[in-house]
């Protein structure tokens, strides 16, 4: 959340940038969940769900805890001016929580917050962001692997050059190129699955030792995870970023994974190959190169590759905030919350992009031939064959 974003955004979909260059393409299902509003929201419902916990274990009233959620229904997100506070504060949670406190009677605005801290919003806030973004972002990758399934199968046969750094190597498939490309892909989705399984709960007070959440506040911990779809922690993770960490790899894998496959496609498509064309059915005249009309230029693999350029920084960013002050982070906790947002974007847009790439490809199958009697090579590649239709059986 950065001061220059003065009002909470609260239009879906709408993703924060400052101009026409800092606007990579995105996934708008994913992109609306990395908002402003989306987080306010987000803070809104974790400080609601904590305090019907602390009703459930008898630590506040329970009708208080009534009152105090039907009254944050009714706040009008669109209205509220967190920028400049957070620029003061170094926090965008402390008018959020005044907001909740304004809107209830003086008697119940003692009882908003009770035990919590600006730290426990902020990064339970950023852990149901992140999940539903990657609960998007995973089956899309899915859903290309199983197009992508079918394209091997169609061309298990379909002979090709093999090629090394400035030369030739040997007959392959492109069955067999598509296979590869399915199996970095696979093993995002189960990074990416792995994380979303490790996004966690924040939950320590200002001590990190639960100390306002009664007698049982494992147990409180853990309705309150449960409500919000997420991983019960045995202990405060605040200073233990390596979740956070976990969720930024995953993108990096997930971005390059596309990515190797676009830079895949646009060498093959290019002039000097042109064993695949790359068509304009899903993008709509995104392809076409404005100082000469007829040449096609991938704009699907230009964004990925894109991202795939940017995202290491973002990383690196993320990791060098991992080791923490005690027992607050002075600037480095604040750091991830920034890049966290864009690895996120660039992640959910690599994949929004290969699906329209996938489907916006066509193979030049006689293209194919030409260049492999060009290099002296004639056959077929028998062993690549075997190998993609043993490598497809587990689809079927």
């Amino acid at each position: 959340m950065t001061s220059s974003h003065n009002h909470v955004s609260g239009l879906p979909g709408q993703f924060p940038s400052g101009g026409i260059f800092d606007s990579m393409s995105g996934d708008a299902e994913v992109d609306r969940e990395l908002t402003d509003g989306a987080f306010v929201r987000a803070v809104i419902t974790f400080e609601a769900v904590v305090m019907a916990a602390q009703a459930n274990h008898g630590i506040i009233p329970q009708e208080a805890a009534n009152l105090i959620e039907d009254a944050t229904a009714s706040i009008d997100m669109g209205s509220l001016r967190i920028g400049s506070r957070a620029e003061q504060a170094a926090t965008p949670v402390i008018a959020v929580v005044e907001a909740i406190r304004a809107a209830v009677t003086p008697a119940l605005a003692g009882l908003v917050h009770h035990g919590l801290s600006s730290q426990d919003c902020i990064d339970t806030a950023f852990s149901m962001m992140h999940g539903r973004a990657l609960d998007v972002i995973g089956p899309r990758i899915a859903t290309v692997i199983g197009r992508l399934s079918r394209v091997a199968e169609r061309h298990a046969a379909t002979p090709m050059l093999a090629r090394l750094p400035g030369r030739p190597a040997a007959p392959t498939t492109y069955g067999w190129q598509v296979c590869q490309w399915i199996e970095g892909l696979e093993h995002t989705v189960s990074e990416l699955g792995r994380a979303r399984e490790s996004l966690a709960v924040q939950l320590g007070g200002p001590t990190d030792d639960l100390a306002d959440m009664g007698p049982h506040p494992r147990g409180l911990v853990a309705d309150v995870a449960e409500v919000l779809e997420l991983e019960a922690p045995r202990t405060s993770w605040h200073n233990d970023r390596s979740r956070v960490l976990q969720v930024a790899s995953a993108c990096v894998q997930t971005i390059n994974a596309c990515a190797k496959i676009a830079t895949d496609v646009a060498a093959m498509a290019s002039h000097e190959v042109d064993e695949v064309v790359i068509g304009d059915e899903d993008q709509s005249g995104r392809s076409t190169s404005s100082p000469m009309p007829p040449k096609r230029n991938s704009a699907a693999a230009i964004s990925i590759r894109s991202a795939a350029t940017m995202a290491p920084g973002l990383l690196a960013n993320v990791a060098a905030a991992g080791v923490q002050e005690p027992d607050r982070s002075a600037g480095r906790w604040q750091s991830e919350w920034r890049a966290m947002r864009e690895l996120v974007h660039l992640t959910g847009g690599a994949a929004h992009e290969l699906s329209l790439l996938e489907r916006d490809t066509d193979v030049n199958e006689k293209q194919m031939a030409q260049n492999l009697s060009s290099a002296g090579f004639a056959g077929s590649p028998l062993a690549a064959e075997r190998r993609t239709v043993e490598y497809l059986q587990r689809f079927n």
